[in-house]
């Protein structure tokens, strides 16, 4: 089977989900990466209805940030399954999320959850 994958890498929100009223209140820098396989409606040239339109698919990442939410897995779910709903043609779609820097009370570069809609 013939397929393509579209990525948008190192998207950088600042947002304020988590857990503990520091989180909600200073907020965090997150990290969010997209990837998604999808097989061509068509052999020949392609349009952009035939693909993943990354603006579109950049726009609904930003929605879903918008909301504050307590778990990073929460993100995830809910932006895979609009990123589905906007882009039928896609046989899946990961999402990843990073916490820049959680407050662990140590150092820690990232706290990351992944997630594969299928």
């Amino acid at each position: 089977m013939e397929k393509f994958t579209v990525s948008l890498n190192g998207i950088e929100l600042y947002g304020y989900h988590g857990l503990y009223p520091g989180e909600k209140e200073l907020g965090s820098k997150y990290k969010i990466e997209l990837s998604f396989d999808f097989v061509p409606t068509k052999k020949s040239e392609l349009n952009l209805e035939d693909t993943i339109d990354y603006k579109k698919a950049y726009d609904i990442v930003v929605s879903v940030f918008e909301v504050p939410t307590l778990l990073l897995e929460n993100i995830c779910i809910s932006t895979a399954t609009k990123l589905k709903k906007a882009f039928p043609n896609a046989i899946s779609i990961h999402v990843s999320v990073s916490k820049l820097s959680p407050p662990l009370g140590g150092i820690c570069e990232a706290a990351k959850v992944q997630y594969t809609l299928k």
